[in-house]
């Protein structure tokens, strides 16, 4: 996949205080970047500065291979935006709005129009006046403007804030399918870290003006994981459970190998051990043999929050 984003070095001061320190970030086309990091790290100062609504002190951007300083028309071209909230005229339809937006590029069709108005959902309401509108169905007018002229880049700052959880999920679909079946890139800033687990491809974690961390998801929250831990409800004998289970393991080292803990949740009463994928059913096979019943047995994951927190060093408020 090619890149539609490509930031290298950018800086950005405001007065003497640095705020971004040479940060690179890139987003690939069909893929949905999430940029998180604590309050004041300087997610929407890179943002603006993507967008060319401040002016950077250092480093280049370059928007499907365009210079944002040195063509700067043919790179916002290139991208649709929503900082904060959407701008739109409240006293006329969303039709209106749309068709406004059209005629400040010149070349798009009412056709386009009605394509995008159904890929936001707004079919049955575009025609009502904005300010009849809920937060929900004006987050999806605005994502229908800034879609409207093909962009190969979408950049969201906070694009959940206020909407309830029915909204929440239906902008999350409206934008996976937007990155996966059209090939546009998505950078999204978001302090929902729950719903940036449903929805990323990758996340980039900045704090204190830098970039600590990119990686996938799955790469992300594998970092906490290590060796796999496991979860095991043995009903009313989570003591001889353990027993078995750390006989087994045990079993099978090899002569100088320590055994992993194998303990019981005081909480819950759930045995909680660590062992490979691969030896699960036998150790299952081993319980049941020695007349423990197994209710269940579960995979440990951890959130990305939990990989945030371990990231960041915790402490700091996620915004």
């Amino acid at each position: 996949m090619e890149n539609v984003l490509r930031v290298k070095g950018l800086s950005k001061y405001f007065g003497k205080r640095k705020i971004l320190d040479k940060i690179d970030l890139e987003v690939k086309s069909g893929e949905i970047m999430g940029f998180i990091g604590p309050n004041g790290a300087g997610k929407t100062t890179a943002i603006k500065t993507i967008l060319g609504f401040l002016s950077d002190d250092g480093g280049d951007i370059q928007i499907c291979g365009y210079d944002v300083k040195k063509d700067y028309e043919k790179a916002m071209g290139m991208v649709g935006g929503i900082v904060e909230n959407p701008d739109m005229y409240k006293q006329f339809s969303g039709t209106i709005n749309l068709q406004m937006y059209a005629r400040t590029h010149g070349n798009i069709s009412q056709e386009r129009i009605d394509e995008v108005v159904k890929m936001v959902g707004l079919e049955n309401r575009i025609n009502d006046k904005v300010k009849k509108y809920s937060l929900g169905m004006k987050q999806r007018l605005g994502l229908a403007i800034a879609i409207l002229h093909n962009p190969r880049l979408l950049v969201l700052d906070e694009p959940t804030n206020g909407l309830d959880p029915n909204g929440i999920r239906e902008l999350r679909e409206i934008l996976i399918n937007l990155s996966h079946k059209t090939g546009i890139g998505v950078l999204i800033s978001s302090h929902q870290l729950a719903e940036m687990e449903n929805l990323c491809d990758r996340a980039t974690i900045i704090a204190n003006g830098r970039v600590i961390c990119e990686k996938s998801l799955s790469e992300l929250t594998d970092m906490l994981n290590g060796e796999p831990t496991f979860r095991l409800d043995a009903g009313a004998a989570p003591q001889r459970a353990i027993q078995v289970i750390r006989g087994f393991i045990e079993s099978g080292l090899a002569e100088g190998e320590t055994a992993p803990r194998v303990t019981c949740d005081a909480e819950t009463g759930k045995v909680v051990f660590s062992a490979e994928p691969q030896i699960i059913p036998s150790i299952v096979r081993a319980l049941v043999e020695a007349g423990v019943d197994v209710y269940a047995i579960q995979k440990e994951e951890y959130s990305l929050e939990e990989a945030f927190v371990a990231i960041t060093g915790g402490g700091s408020q996620i915004a």
